[in-house]
């Protein structure tokens, strides 16, 4: 008899893109399937949607507390011996789930990750994400992580979605996602699963659909460096340092964080003084830990431009920077 795999997905204020979801998780040729939707205090009509048109679909609704908290919910709730995240304006190809359950169990081991790729109404599928060359079977919690190590901060480490748990893993080691943290909660909770598993797959076929739209770059900001960035940096640091990670690549990655950082300044601040941007950028290139990290530092390409561009410690520049990226990602 095959397992039960169930699905969660975290909801707010997604009534435009909640059906496609949905009916692309019902066109599934995979069954036993439920389907639990976290409504995280919608305020449209999102919860309406969903009981109207799928009876059997579990909705569950609470204060808006965030996705970290709703995603916990449904793993609290969930009843399937696996657990697969979706997000409500995403969708999933119809054998996603069984391609995923078929390499865990095919080849016995504890995890398995697929390819994505990004898409928007206007011009279909805009970029192609996949996570391997070719199918590959890891075995070995060391081996896992010198595979995935100098991925710290792409698709292979961050994403929840595109990828099936096993229940029993999450709940044995209590791994939960942090509701403290405003960034990257899915990378402290998928380093801490890969921290326990001994085995995985990558697939490489492209089985998960991430919706671009026009919010990719105007998402709500995420909050100061120090109670966003640096937190996630830190609860992720523990466990790589555990594995044995240098010193040299944690600082070349909270070198790229706060790039990453530096991206939201222009786009979801902008309407701030310019002098309220400038402040936030100089708080971050004055952090202690940055200034260390610019000593003793790898990583690739980016990561290196950007160190250099972070030790001229011109503000002005910095914001340039994030602005012509901006503006070079909306034109694609």
């Amino acid at each position: 008899m095959k397992k039960l795999v169930s699905v969660i997905i975290p909801a707010y204020n997604d009534a435009d893109y909640i059906l496609d979801c949905i009916n692309s998780i019902k066109k599934q040729d995979y069954s036993p399937l439920e389907v639990i939707v976290i409504d995280d205090g919608s305020t449209d009509c999102t919860s309406d949607i969903i009981k109207k048109n799928f009876k059997k679909v579990r909705v569950i609704s609470q204060p808006n507390t965030g996705v970290s908290a709703a995603r916990n919910v449904g793993i609290d709730e969930a009843n399937g011996e696996y657990i697969c995240f979706v997000d409500a304006d995403d969708v999933i190809s119809s054998n996603m789930i069984s391609e995923l359950v078929n390499s865990i169990e095919t080849n016995q081991v504890d995890f398995a990750v697929c390819g994505i790729y990004m898409f928007n109404n206007k011009h279909g599928i805009t970029k192609h994400l996949p996570i391997t060359k070719k199918n590959k079977i890891i075995r070995g919690n060391d081996c896992i992580f010198n595979e995935l190590y100098p991925f710290f901060d792409t698709y292979k480490v961050n994403a929840p979605c595109g990828r099936i748990y096993k229940r029993n893993f999450l709940s044995q080691n209590k791994i939960r996602f942090n509701e403290q943290l405003s960034f990257g909660e899915d990378s402290v909770f998928n380093i801490n699963y890969y921290s326990v598993i001994n085995s995985c797959v990558f697939k490489k076929n492209e089985l998960y659909g991430y919706r671009r739209g026009s919010n990719y770059l105007t998402k709500r900001y995420s909050g100061e460096f120090q109670e966003s960035k640096k937190l996630r940096f830190s609860a992720m640091s523990v466990v790589l340092r555990e594995k044995g990670v240098s010193e040299s690549f944690l600082n070349g990655q909270l070198i790229y964080i706060c790039f990453s950082y530096f991206l939201e300044i222009p786009q979801k601040l902008k309407k701030i003084k310019l002098a309220v941007r400038l402040n936030l950028i100089s708080q971050v290139v004055n952090d202690a830990d940055v200034r260390k990290a610019l000593k003793n530092y790898s990583g690739n390409l980016v990561i290196k431009i950007f160190a250099s561009i972070l030790k001229t410690s011109n503000l002005r520049l910095i914001y340039f920077v994030a602005v012509v990226i901006n503006y070079i990602r909306r034109k694609h």
